[in-house]
């Protein structure tokens, strides 16, 4: 099949010296900061579990809705944005993080069948006024979830990344 292109806008030749240095960078240092943040996550995720507890109090649960639009499509975003209080030696602290894969970096839900019921799921489980059990990093009281523990999808990204950084490396000995 040479020379037929594998996709549109390639072809099938062998890539330059050139080429294939910067598609090893690119990859190793996209494979790097995935490993450094997802691992970063993935870590306080694990010893959230350990972390003291003490009580808060939701103050916003709603979900929100955006729209973005590229050229011819528009996508919907919902997002279950739960925020809690809690006091810690009279500071008063304020998060929204209800799991470690909350953020935007872990989070998969935008993938699933119907996005707008996973993020109903987080503000059903958590009305305004509710009192919940918050653990916080006692090195870092302003970090802190409802829902301690590792989501699996967090182990995804790390493999992703670790594949990343290994072909990219490859790469580079080639």
């Amino acid at each position: 099949m040479h020379g037929i292109p594998l996709l549109p806008g390639f072809s099938s030749r062998p890539m330059s010296p050139g080429e294939r240095i910067l598609v090893a960078v690119t990859l190793v240092l996209g494979g790097a900061a995935i490993l450094f943040f997802c691992g970063r996550e993935v870590i306080r995720a694990h010893e959230s579990v350990r972390w003291p507890i003490i009580e808060g109090h939701v103050v916003r649960s709603e979900v929100i809705v955006s729209q973005n639009t590229r050229k011819l499509s528009t996508t919907t975003s919902y997002i279950g944005k739960v925020i809690y209080n809690y006091r810690l030696s009279d500071v008063l602290y304020s998060s929204d993080r209800v799991h470690f894969s909350t953020n935007d970096f872990l989070d998969f839900s935008h993938f699933s069948d119907d996005p707008a019921s996973i993020a109903q799921a987080d503000v059903d489980r958590y009305p305004v006024g509710m009192s919940v059990h918050v653990h916080y990093n006692p090195e870092s009281p302003e970090l802190s979830v409802l829902e301690p523990g590792v989501r699996g999808n967090a182990y995804l990204l790390l493999a992703i990344g670790l594949v990343l950084f290994v072909v990219g490396c490859k790469l580079l000995r080639q």
